[in-house]
């Protein structure tokens, strides 16, 4: 399996601020602490386009392969080596993999890049 970890990806999180309603405010993204950039593995699936507030956009899962870490949520980000910018829906554990790999199902946000 470590063999077909060949792409690099970095996991960001966000930077919050409260607001003036006391909500908590989304001001930027940086990477995080604990070993951000790490070997992954890719699995596209099929995409499709559809409207979303009067936007054509365009939605694809992908699923990306890592080795096992306690410190992701789905509030993070992953980042691919193209600064094209993916949401995190779910971190399962990789079937049969007993805590050594993770299985990362990630949606590409349409147009955003980080670098």
């Amino acid at each position: 399996m470590i063999g077909k970890l060949d792409r690099r990806v970095t996991f960001i999180e966000p930077t919050i601020s409260i607001g003036t309603s006391n909500e908590d405010k989304i001001t930027g993204w940086t990477a995080i602490d604990t070993i951000p950039d790490v070997w992954a593995s890719k699995m596209d699936s099929r995409g499709t386009t559809l409207v979303e507030n009067d936007r054509v956009v365009y939605s694809q899962n992908t699923n990306w392969i890592i080795r096992h870490r306690d410190d992701l949520n789905v509030r993070m980000r992953l980042v691919d080596g193209n600064g094209n910018v993916y949401s995190i829906l779910s971190i399962i554990e990789t079937n049969g993999s007993r805590l050594k790999y993770q299985t990362i199902t990630t949606n590409l946000l349409d147009n955003i890049y980080w670098s």
